[in-house]
């Protein structure tokens, strides 16, 4: 770079042309060097299905991409399922290279194996100890069947009463072709049913088609004791998957003081 000296004579009066001129020249510059920073990032999303039956297998991805600014070797993922999901085809997934600015995916398969709620997590690492990880949530759902009864606290003989079954799903997920049945002890007349009923043919039976998740079908009978004593009185619902659950009421029935004169009669 070319450089330009300008001297100019101090003090007043005629200058000498003979005479000799000395002055002191100082420098200075600043000189600004760009050097390329390296910057290792990777950022991940996980996606997959909000809820999977229980006993059946879904398909969960995670997406790696390169945010940094230089290349990112051996990226690689391990899925760590929330209890209650099993890998299917191992908990150590590939992503393979990526330059900046570029995504990979990779996918796993989990199974369903108990009812609850959790989240699936993927732990990114690259060869360079650059990791990060991300997480989507899931539930195991599944049914519940569950029975229950609805009866007075005292029954009197040869008097009617209403006794109402419950078959219920309490789960998360749809039972189909549910059955129930009440078995009637003997000496217990069914007065009025929905259904019909043959005492010498068996339990009562009816059945629901489907039961989503909070709901019910229920059975009220109206019955007539007609001996005094205790007896039991047994429920039973099972599903088109062979859940199966059953309930007992125990129920004592007395005489009415009122009708004792008529009976020893």
């Amino acid at each position: 770079i070319p450089l330009k000296v300008k001297a100019e004579r101090a003090g007043d009066g005629p200058p000498d042309p003979a005479a000799l001129a000395a002055f002191h020249i100082s420098y200075t510059d600043r000189v600004v060097a760009q050097v390329k920073l390296v910057r290792a990032a990777v950022t991940a999303t996980a996606t997959g299905p909000a809820t999977v039956d229980l006993g059946s297998a879904a398909e969960f991805q995670v997406r790696a991409t390169n945010a940094g600014n230089w290349p990112l070797t051996g990226v690689r993922a391990r899925v760590v399922p929330p209890p209650g999901m099993t890998p299917l085809d191992g908990d150590e997934l590939h992503v393979g290279d990526l330059p900046p600015g570029e995504s990979a995916s990779a996918t796993v398969r989990l199974l369903g194996e108990a009812a609850g709620r959790g989240a699936v997590r993927f732990v990114v690492t690259a060869d360079d100890a650059t990791a990060t990880f991300a997480e989507t949530d899931c539930t195991v759902t599944a049914p519940a069947l569950a029975v229950r009864f609805v009866a007075p606290d005292h029954w009197r003989v040869s008097r009617p009463a209403s006794l109402t079954v419950t078959a219920a799903n309490d789960g998360t997920a749809e039972c189909r072709g549910v059955a129930v049945t009440l078995a009637v002890p003997p000496g217990w007349d069914v007065t009025s049913a929905p259904v019909p009923f043959d005492p010498a043919a068996g339990p009562l039976f009816w059945h629901a088609d489907r039961l989503a998740p909070g709901e019910s079908t229920d059975l009220t009978l109206t019955l007539t004791p007609t001996v005094p004593g205790e007896v039991t009185f047994a429920a039973a619902a099972r599903d088109a998957v062979e859940l199966a659950v059953s309930a007992e009421y125990r129920a004592a029935a007395t005489v009415d003081p009122a009708d004792s004169a008529g009976i020893l009669e």
